[in-house]
């Protein structure tokens, strides 16, 4: 196998550590400013930037399109539950999904949990976060592999 260019070893060492970094910053950023709609607003950013479709299930319409799950434990909020899609790539080929958890703040079992942990529940979208990001570094890359790429995030606070 042929040596990688050390310029397209760069260019992909780059896109990778951007998408790391955008990783940390949608899981490290406090739960009052990253919500399932803000959430939404930077996977939606990313898919106009690289030209996928985004698409999201906000409300009372994840109950009518059959995702009751995501519905129930966001309900309560103050801040809409939502299922997020990015999808790029030719219809034709074989699907390659990736699907996170992002539960922006959880608080629903605080009364049954320990207080020594409750900081560490701002990690619980950690999932979302990490689908988010390597949606990111694919798209980066061009990956132009023989694949449809599809990312789901299903978010609640």
């Amino acid at each position: 196998m042929p040596a990688l260019n050390p310029v397209l070893k760069t260019l992909a060492a780059l896109a990778l550590a951007t998408a790391m970094a955008a990783t940390r910053d949608l899981v490290n950023t406090p739960a009052e400013h990253m919500g399932p709609e803000e959430l939404a607003k930077a996977v939606q950013m990313v898919a106009k930037q690289h030209g996928a479709s985004f698409k999201q299930i906000v409300g009372d319409a994840l109950l009518k399109q059959n995702f009751p799950a995501i519905h129930a434990v966001g309900r309560a909020s103050t801040r809409a539950p939502r299922l997020i899609e990015l999808n790029w790539g030719d219809v034709s080929h074989p699907r390659l999904a990736i699907v996170g958890k992002g539960v922006c703040f959880d608080t629903g079992g605080i009364s049954i949990k320990p207080a020594a942990g409750m900081e560490d529940m701002k990690w619980d979208m950690g999932g979302a976060g990490a689908v988010a990001g390597a949606m990111l570094a694919l798209a980066k890359r061009g990956a132009k592999a023989a694949s449809r790429k599809r990312g789901g995030l299903a978010t609640t606070h």
